[in-house]
């Protein structure tokens, strides 16, 4: 790491190092242009990053930017400057938690009103689909008037992503901190938002006891101690506190995520009873009695056992900073430990859930990435197609030059361009007969729905306006575009005819983006993504624009060709995975995860679907059966591949 004291990136005047841990540094900063001091933190190049780390971390940055609560400190800006990527955040110089704790136990109602903030803080985040990964005192700062503020949120998923620094580990295991890491995240398995309450609670129980609960030499060994032994008994340690507060931790501190506090607001509340119980109730909330580990104190189940045995069989031969290969746990704990599907929530805004979507999902995934549905056992999966199927996929290609549309056989022969303008010509659309592609294409300046007829490949443009009109639909009967534009200053729904008469806004919100709609095969309803409440989440209307209702958190979701499930993705929360669910919101099951997925579509038949997928920095079009087997890969170019299309059944 060079040193960077006295000299500038950008705009900001590097002071004063104020911390240093293995994979960045935090310097006070001077923002020369705006007059106010920043805290920069630079990621340490271990080796050259990667481009596609750098694209990722461009994202995850954008992502933090949007995070806005009083107790999370606010990115401003991110950059990269002579290969070293950096965040600017808000400066704060109260100091760390961190530096506040002592060997001699806190008065345990000044640390439960301490964490109930950042409970709060975290809570906030998972419902913008953010984890956090990496909750340590040193993360949560205190303002000098002592209000606790948490910092680097995401910092532990960009760094897990970079090649460089998952070498540093000498396996890919996540990067965090051993202490207050979760079993199942030193194990290398995927996290939640519980892997971020485990986090607290190791904070609260050390905050409370004057010591954490599982101390070692080495990292791994305290790793190997969480899963093998039991919790030790805060009130054995201090025993002056209250029962109730040590039933808060033995919960918060389950091994098993799905024993633990489901959502931090649960936590929070727990201790916020716990200070001030509620009328009528003993001074502990969550739902019920806090509940005991799995196992039994000292009884340790088959998963931990086989996980633990891989950790020792670590030992032996690797000698790093964090234990040894995930894949060999994941291979010695059965089928890879039990799946921790991203934060899928129903909304909390005005607009009425259908339901209440499971917190875990209680199977197995085989280890690697082989993706598979997770199929409730009362859900089917359709085995034989309903359809003859289309034949033909259309997608929009950067590949010469500008943005056009394309077709291509759907096992990815005979790709043929059918837009050739200057213009940006995209988000493709097929008429239900199969023989004309909308699309959206700025030929006139802005944006505006053009129709292209497959046969003669002439086009013909539907609306004409000032604004920018984005991604028609065809409805069912052909007679109509459904699509969203910003003609009244926010991204909103509207229906027009397709010789371009009869324009109807049929979404009314302020500063607020609804977009691709998509229509039920009845024509009835339309389903589309809102960030309303300040998430991304998938509504479905009736095709008049009313009865709102909320089915899940994410974006770009599409009803299946019989109108029984709707397909959607995450891409625009946090993860990339694409889900399924039925119709009305209930059962959602992944159908492809670890996968940086977008802008998913059916197949005519139903039996598949066809997504983008950026993989080595290079957007593509894959293919995958519904059941997340037979993944393939159907473009391969350099020029960026996206939203993809199939033809519908009744294509002659």
């Amino acid at each position: 790491m060079p040193d960077l004291i006295g000299q500038s990136i950008d705009r900001y005047h590097i002071l004063e190092p104020l911390g240093e841990g293995g994979m960045a540094v935090v310097y006070k900063a001077f923002d020369t242009r705006l007059e106010r001091y920043v805290a920069i933190k630079v990621i340490t190049p271990s080796q050259e990053h990667s481009e596609q780390f750098l694209k990722r971390f461009e994202r995850e940055a954008r992502a933090l930017a949007q995070l806005s609560h009083p107790n999370i400190i606010k990115v401003l800006d991110y950059g990269e400057q002579g290969g070293l990527p950096y965040l600017v955040m808000e400066y704060i110089p109260g100091g760390t938690l961190k530096s506040r704790l002592k060997p001699e136990p806190m008065d345990w109602r000044e640390a439960a009103k301490t964490l109930i903030p950042i409970a709060e803080a975290l809570d906030y985040a998972h419902q913008q689909g953010i984890i956090h990964r990496d909750v340590k005192p040193s993360n949560i700062l205190l303002t000098a008037s002592g209000q606790p503020m948490l910092t680097d949120f995401g910092i532990a998923k960009i760094l897990q992503s970079d090649e460089a620094t998952a070498d540093l580990t000498g396996t890919g295991v996540g990067i965090g901190t051993p202490e207050y890491m979760a079993p199942e995240q030193g194990a290398g398995h995927g996290v939640d938002q519980r892997a971020d309450i485990y986090a607290l609670g190791i904070i609260l129980y050390e905050m409370v006891t004057g010591r954490k609960p599982y101390e070692a030499v080495t990292p791994m060994a305290v790793l190997l101690q969480k899963m093998t032994e039991p919790l030790p008994r805060p009130r054995q340690i201090n025993p002056a506190l209250p029962e109730a507060l040590e039933r808060v931790l033995v919960k918060s501190l389950a091994k098993e995520p799905a024993n633990r506090y489901q959502t931090a607001a649960e936590f929070g509340l727990a201790l916020q009873n716990l200070i001030q119980p509620a009328a009528g109730s003993t001074p502990l909330a969550g739902g019920g009695t806090a509940g005991e580990e799995a196992s039994p104190p000292g009884l340790l189940n088959r998963r931990n056992l086989l996980i633990a045995a891989g950790v020792l069989l670590a030992c032996g031969c690797v000698s790093i900073l964090i234990f040894g290969s995930s894949r060999l746990l994941a291979t010695l704990g059965g089928r890879g430990g039990p799946t921790l599907a991203p934060a899928i929530s129903t909304s909390d805004s005005t607009s009425t859930p259908r339901a209440s979507l499971p917190a875990t999902t209680p199977e197995l995934v085989p280890p690697e990435s082989t993706p598979t549905l997770l199929f409730p056992t009362d859900t089917p999966f359709p085995t034989e197609a309903r359809a003859a199927g289309g034949e033909w996929i259309a997608f929009a290609s950067a590949r010469n030059g500008s943005n056009d549309i394309y077709t291509m056989r759907t096992d990815g022969s005979e790709v043929t361009q059918l837009t050739t303008s200057s213009a940006d010509d995209r988000v493709p659309s097929w008429s239900p007969d199969g023989k004309r592609i909308a699309y959206q294409s700025n030929v006139d300046g802005d944006f505006e729905l053009n129709v292209l007829s497959i046969a003669d490949r002439k086009s013909q443009q539907i609306t004409s306006n000032t604004c920018d009109d984005f991604a028609p639909v065809w409805s069912p009967d052909g007679k109509m575009f459904a699509y969203y534009s910003d003609c009244d200053g926010n991204r909103e729904i509207y229906t027009v005819n397709t010789d371009g008469s009869g324009a109807k806004q049929i979404t009314f919100t302020e500063q607020v983006y609804n977009w691709f709609p998509n229509w039920s095969p009845d024509g009835r309803e339309i389903t589309y993504s809102s960030n309303r409440s300040g998430r991304y989440e998938v509504l479905v209307m009736s095709a008049s624009g009313k009865d709102a209702t909320v089915l899940a958190r994410g974006c770009v979701s599409s009803f299946s060709p019989d109108g029984s499930m709707i397909l959607f993705s995450q891409y625009c929360t946090d993860d990339g995975d694409i889900y399924v669910m039925d119709s009305d919101g209930t059962s959602p099951r992944t159908v492809v995860e670890n996968c940086d997925c977008s802008n998913p579509s059916w197949s005519a038949d139903g039996t598949q679907i066809v997504f983008q997928r950026v993989m080595d920095g290079n957007y593509d079009i894959w293919k995958v059966n519904l059941d997340g087997r037979d993944m393939v890969r159907l473009t391969d170019d350099p020029a960026r591949d996206s939203a993809p299309v199939w033809q519908p059944a009744a294509a002659p």
